[in-house]
């Protein structure tokens, strides 16, 4: 190279270092965090966009209890500033986990990445939230990229005084799979994406849900319930039982239904479950703490049934064709006579059979181990594998 040549590739470095694009990450904790993960991008809290490390992170998780020792004396309630800008220069990001515990935070839709797929916010409150009286912790989101196809939010750690609060204004339209616990709005409202394949809510305090126009294949719901004294719970549950409410769609194939009982010191007790019909298609049923009247009838589809820690008293039916049957501590007295010959897993411990009937020639697995009346067994099949007696 000519002595001209050289004089101009040097030129032509130094113009392209002096127009590099900067922009300043005015949240604390991601600037903190920039600095642990792309040094050579940051230099005092300021971000070169242009910097190619940057495209190397696919990953991130901003968790703001793992940079205390950072803070020292300074006042950790006033470290977050309320924007998340910088964050979408991180052009091949794919996982966001953000989990604050202090004050309020917001971010709009432009400060995300466009490559995003999963994203989990979590707003808990901890030693170091300084909270007035009545105040409100908050993580609030404009809106996220329409690429995120899995969506988790978290609320928590809440009393009747201050309250966590976690919302998605505008929620992606090709979402996939949605996770809320406690306080949360995804900002879908009733009107649930197309695409919608896994729904899961931890007390859950909200029964409009209509899947009918989804794909949902995996529905998973806890509900928190407060036992009032004298037989009564608190109205989430009541004689109209918003449990019925339910529209299942053909396609679902899991249903999961917990009740997460607060208040409550006699286990016996246990609200009453009105149940809904149950969609043909549906290959796995599991109940928790449920009180149930009137069993529903099981589609010829299911593949596992399991009830822990409920009472029934109506007549077991099963459905032939199923492959797994659990019924733990739920005070069963005796099972069917013909148990489905396609059961390959049985457990039904912790009840209060005291007879055994003909089990099925394929089983792998039998558990009746706390069923103190059972004396004896009928005849094992050569296919079992494991007894727990």
């Amino acid at each position: 190279m000519n002595l001209r040549h050289l004089l101009t590739a040097l030129l032509i470095s130094i113009i392209g270092t002096a127009q590099a694009e900067t922009v300043y990450i005015s949240n604390y904790f991601l600037a903190k965090k920039l600095e642990e993960i792309v040094p050579g991008c940051m230099e005092d809290r300021e971000l070169n966009t242009e910097c190619s490390d940057l495209s190397f992170i696919t990953t991130l998780n901003i968790d703001d209890r793992s940079l205390l020792e950072i803070v020292d004396d300074e006042d950790y309630s006033y470290l977050h500033e309320g924007n998340l800008n910088g964050l979408q220069y991180l052009t091949e990001l794919k996982s966001l986990t953000i989990s604050i515990n202090i004050d309020n935070l917001g971010a709009n839709e432009e400060e995300f990445p466009l490559k995003l797929e999963t994203v989990s916010l979590r707003a808990t409150k901890s030693e170091y939230t300084k909270l007035e009286y009545g105040e409100l912790l908050s993580l609030w989101v404009g809106g996220l990229p329409n690429s995120v196809k899995t969506l988790k939010l978290y609320s928590g750690d809440y009393t009747f005084d201050n309250l966590s609060y976690v919302n998605v204004s505008k929620g992606p339209n090709q979402l996939e799979e949605l996770f809320e616990q406690g306080i949360c709005n995804s900002g879908l409202g009733s009107v649930w994406p197309s695409t919608l394949k896994k729904y899961s809510q931890n007390y859950t305090y909200n029964w409009d849900f209509d899947f009918s126009n989804t794909q949902i294949e995996e529905l998973n719901i806890t509900v928190g319930v407060w036992y009032l004294g004298n037989g009564e719970f608190s109205k989430e549950i009541d004689s109209s039982n918003p449990i019925s409410n339910l529209i299942f769609p053909s396609t679902a194939k899991k249903f999961k239904l917990e009740f997460n009982l607060n208040n409550i010191s006699d286990e016996e007790i246990i609200p009453p479950t009105n149940f809904f019909k149950l969609n043909e298609g549906l290959e796995e049923l599991v109940l928790f703490y449920c009180e149930l009247n009137l069993l529903p009838d099981l589609p010829s589809s299911l593949k596992k049934f399991e009830i822990t820690n409920s009472i029934f008293d109506d007549q077991l039916r099963l459905n032939d064709g199923l492959e797994t049957l659990k019924i733990i501590g739920s005070e069963l007295s005796e099972l069917p006579p013909n148990l489905p010959a396609s059961l390959k897993n049985i457990d039904v411990s912790n009840n209060l059979l005291d007879f055994m009937p003909n089990l099925p020639g394929q089983l792998n697995s039998l558990n009746i181990s706390k069923n103190s009346e059972i004396k004896c067994l009928p005849s094992l099949p050569t296919t079992l594998t494991t007894l727990d007696i």
